[in-house]
């Protein structure tokens, strides 16, 4: 079954069947674009995968520490998180362009290692890619339970 709406010029159209989403959306210029994603095996192995990250970058053998890793994960900055690098994981999960060498500098001041600085960072960008994650997924649910199993909406 199709869906269809049409607005300003553009159409779209919605298909959903089984596990299977395909989507159309045509501009004013003739130009179409069209997708599919498909809900099954391979993406539950994705999100297992993704979940074996999450686990062994927060609780993993590590230089920093489990508290460390954990703060910077969870974007607070400060919970578990040296204050000398605060900033660094700030930035890492809000604006990763300004980070410089002075954030890290900072970091190995206060006696913090390579190891320990890269472990922070790598936990700022994999709990802010996780959150952003999350957020498209339940997006997608909702965008997907609108339309019923074997139905359009």
């Amino acid at each position: 079954m199709t869906c269809g709406d049409s607005r300003d010029g553009e159409t779209a159209a919605v298909v959903r069947r089984g596990g299977t989403v395909t989507w159309q959306v045509a501009g004013l210029s003739g130009g179409a674009q069209t997708g599919r994603v498909s809900v099954s095996a391979k993406a539950d192995r994705k999100q297992a995968a993704f979940r074996g990250l999450v686990e062994r970058v927060l609780g993993g053998q590590g230089q920093a520490s489990v508290e460390a890793r954990g703060g910077a994960f969870a974007g607070s900055g400060g919970i578990g998180v040296p204050e000398a690098v605060r900033g660094l994981v700030g930035k890492v999960a809000a604006t990763p362009a300004l980070v410089t060498d002075a954030d890290f500098a900072a970091g190995r001041a206060a006696g913090l290692s390579e190891d320990q600085l890269f472990e922070v960072v790598v936990c700022a960008a994999v709990g802010q890619a996780t959150r952003q994650y999350e957020a498209g997924l339940a997006a997608l649910d909702e965008a997907l339970g609108s339309l019923g199993e074997g139905q359009v909406g």
